[in-house]
């Protein structure tokens, strides 16, 4: 039997290898002129085998899986923009040909014109000119097109001030005058192809080039409805009263402004014949049709790439069990894509969990599963993390918002705190603004002033200075300025639509579920736990989501009355008014649901 003041032989030697010492420190000073280093683990032993030997980690594992998924990923946007290049190739002939049957027919012998253009589609001429504008076109918007401008994370308008976008549009401009000169010379339009018409001509298409690439917008995104067949879908966008008026209105626009234009410029040049040229009924048709072709041409081509590129993708569930050598199809799994760091792989990601939060029960149960062995709630702490993380990302960045309209460098974190000063100062404003949050609503909402809150400013901020009276010309150059800016948000579209998607993924009850069709995700997964949830692993993780949830809806309020004092564009809080929606929509579902129990 060991004895208390005799611990077993090879303790201390255990003690000794793991790195731990057992004297005292005044043991340590005294000792420290005599003795060595302390006796620690042999570190060689480790690094004696080569990185050849070693075993593959987890990290560098799940590390070449993300890349092969991303490879994957990769070529498959790839593949399908090259399709959607194709398609929107032969619908930009197809417009072409129509425009060449027009220019055809005259009002003077209407019969014999329509027999005449109807032939001319079948001559050996105007085959080689649709083949070439069809292989012109899909060269256009594979290489440059498409990489440039058609972006997940784009914002409604592209910028003023990107020359790759200044390239597309003189790209463009150039393919669409070479395709109008052809198509003049082709038919019997041909005294339009010189001279001042041609003037006239080349500025509409200038302007309708810039209409149609600074007009339109090119971020990519869903459909809220079910996708049709291709054909159907074409067929839809033929007859499209809609987007024919609002094309056609483009088009007056731009023959309006080339005519200035023309005005303008032509008449040094050309005289009095550019004045003349304007009653020319030819010379106006021919101006409004190639103008409505390039912009209708354009618009269909931003259907096509979003009907094709944006074709919803269903990932797998994860196995319960553990693959050996697991399949690159297996590998593909949703607790892996909605943690990439590709943003349009993550889009991809959170629009196929809201479709397992909506329609798919079979891979919800898989949500809802154990895995085996060990029965821990894997692919639902893995989703409901993903989902928390994007909504506390874009709460964290509404509270620095915030702190800067408050007073400057202040900013608030994530619990409503100060990251700098001293709290318990009766001026500091972020005091004040957490006892207005005991307030009613609607006195929250209106605009605080207090003594303390103003003379802290006054002390804090330098003396205003006098602003000089705005002239005419600082007017004009102001304007210029905010057109030629670009649009700014506090919360990006792309982190509005994830946080909407997260949020969304949690709700909707089942009796409410045509209403609120676009409003589906986390919220809904927590709604169709309360009766699909056999192991009750939902239920358990309700108050970290419920409360992040809260916290983005305090943070929300809390911009918006910090930023009632601020001389800000209502355009720009766009994207935290939608948030909002969805969150109150999301957090009334669930009180719905779980009222009873949740909250009592």
């Amino acid at each position: 039997m060991w004895s208390d003041s005799s611990p077993p032989s090879g303790a201390s030697t255990s003690l000794l290898h793991n790195g731990v010492e057992t004297s005292t420190p005044f043991q340590q000073h005294s000792l420290s002129g005599r003795r060595t280093a302390p006796i620690r683990k042999d570190d060689s032993l480790s690094f004696s085998r080569t990185p050849a030997h070693l075993p593959l980690s987890s990290t560098s594992q799940s590390a070449s899986m993300v890349d092969q998924i991303q490879q994957w990923f990769d070529s498959l946007i790839s593949s399908r923009s090259v399709i959607a290049a194709r398609a929107g190739a032969v619908v930009s002939c197809l417009i072409f040909s129509s425009a060449f049957f027009l220019l055809q027919l005259s009002i003077y012998s209407p019969i014999h014109s329509f027999y005449e253009a109807v032939w001319s589609l079948f001559s050996l001429r105007f085959i080689l000119l649709f083949c070439i504008h069809g292989s012109i076109f899909f060269s256009l918007v594979t290489f440059f097109f498409y990489p440039v401008l058609f972006k997940v994370d784009q914002v409604r308008r592209v910028s003023y001030l990107n020359p790759m976008v200044w390239a597309v549009v003189a790209l463009l401009a150039l393919d669409s005058i070479v395709s109008t000169v052809l198509l003049l010379y082709s038919s019997k339009s041909a005294y339009l192809a010189n001279g001042f018409p041609l003037f006239y001509l080349t500025l509409s298409l200038l302007s309708s080039t810039f209409q149609s690439i600074f007009d339109n917008d090119f971020q990519l995104t869903f459909s809220q409805h079910q996708k049709p067949k291709m054909l159907n879908f074409l067929l839809s966008l033929v007859l499209d009263a809609d987007m024919a008026v609002q094309t056609s209105y483009t088009a007056l626009k731009c023959m309006g402004s080339s005519m200035a234009f023309g005005l303008l410029l032509g008449t040094p040049l050309y005289g009095i014949r550019s004045v003349v040229c304007l009653v020319f009924p030819s010379l106006l048709l021919t101006v409004f049709c190639v103008s409505f072709m390039q912009l209708i041409a354009i618009r269909f081509f931003i259907s096509i790439v979003r009907y094709i590129v944006m074709e919803p993708i269903t990932f797998n569930m994860p196995l319960p069990y553990q693959i050996h050598s697991p399949t690159s199809e297996q590998m593909r799994t949703i607790n892996r894509v909605v943690e990439a760091r590709d943003p349009l792989l993550k889009y991809f990601a959170f629009f196929d969990l809201r479709r397992v939060a909506l329609t798919d029960s079979a891979r919800r149960k898989e949500v809802f599963s154990l895995s085996q062995p060990g029965g821990h709630a894997r692919n639902w702490a893995t989703l409901s993390t993903a989902c928390v993380n994007v909504i506390k990302q874009v709460q964290l960045h509404l509270d620095e918002q915030s702190g800067r309209l408050f007073g400057g460098s202040i900013a608030v974190d994530n619990v409503g705190g100060s990251a700098s000063g001293d709290a318990s100062d009766l001026s500091d404003p972020l005091k004040i603004d957490r006892e207005m949050l005991l307030m009613p609503v609607q006195a929250r909402r209106q605009v605080y002033t207090s003594p303390v809150y103003d003379r802290h400013r006054k002390a804090v901020l330098e003396a205003p200075k006098r602003a000089r009276p705005q002239t005419a010309w600082d007017k004009c150059v102001a304007k210029v300025s905010k057109v030629l800016s670009d649009e700014k948000y506090v919360v990006s579209p792309y982190d509005a639509n994830l946080v909407i998607l997260a949020i969304e993924s949690m709700l909707i009850s089942l009796s409410d579920i045509r209403l609120f069709i676009p409003f589906a995700g986390l919220s809904m997964l927590i709604v169709y736990s309360y009766d699909e949830d056999r192991y009750g692993v939902v239920q358990k993780s309700l108050e970290p989501i419920i409360g992040q949830m809260l916290e983005l809806i305090k943070s929300i309020d809390t911009y918006f009355r910090s930023r009632a004092a601020a001389a800000y564009s209502d355009a720009m809080d766009t994207t935290v008014r939608n948030m909002d929606v969805a969150l109150f929509t999301a957090m009334d579902k669930i009180h719905v649901k779980f009222g009873p129990q949740l909250f009592k």
